[in-house]
C-alpha cells in the first residue's frame, strides 16, 4: 500500500513538522468517512513497564479522525479541531506494528464523530476510541 500524502488534505504547518510526523503515525488513507494509518513501535514510545504508552493511542485515534475530517470539510474552506478523545487500552503493544483504523459514525456541519481502533500486528485490539472534531470556519494561517 503506497502512504497517502497528508499535506492533500491542506495543513497549515507541513507535515513532516506535525505532531503526527514526530510520533511516526503513517497515513495509508485518507477519506471522509475512513482513515487507515499505522505506527511502527520505538523504545522511546513505551511506557517505564515496556508497554506503548496510552497517550500514543489517543494521539493516534485524534490524528486520524481529525485528517478523515479535515479531508471531508477543507473543501468548504473549514478546519478540523480535536474536541474530545475517550481512549481505552485493551491491551499491550511491546514492539511490531500499530495499525490503526477510523470510521465516521455520524457528521453535522459542525461536529464529525469517529470510532477508532488500534491493533497490533497479529490483529488484536488494542485500544478503542471515540473522538469527536468540531468543524471550524479558517480565519487565516499561521505564520511558521
Amino acid at each position: 500500500m503506497v502512504p497517502v500524502q497528508p499535506g492533500e488534505h491542506a495543513s497549515v504547518i507541513p507535515f513532516e513538522r506535525s505532531f503526527d510526523s514526530q510520533l511516526g503515525l503513517t497515513y495509508d488513507r485518507i477519506e471522509p468517512e475512513e482513515v487507515l494509518a499505522h505506527l511502527e513501535v520505538r523504545p522511546d514510545l513505551l511506557d517505564r513497564n515496556g508497554r506503548l504508552q496510552g497517550g500514543v493511542f489517543m494521539a493516534a485515534a485524534e490524528g486520524t479522525a481529525s485528517m478523515g475530517t479535515a479531508a471531508g470539510v477543507m473543501p468548504d474552506g473549514m478546519i478540523a479541531s480535536g474536541m474530545a478523545n475517550d481512549t481505552s487500552v485493551v491491551g499491550d503493544l511491546t514492539e511490531g506494528r500499530m495499525t490503526v483504523l477510523a470510521r465516521r459514525r455520524a457528521s453535522r456541519p459542525d461536529l464529525w464523530t469517529w470510532d477508532v481502533e488500534a491493533r497490533d500486528g497479529d490483529g488484536r485490539t488494542c485500544a478503542l476510541s471515540k473522538v469527536l472534531i468540531a468543524v471550524r470556519p479558517r480565519r487565516g494561517a499561521l505564520t511558521a
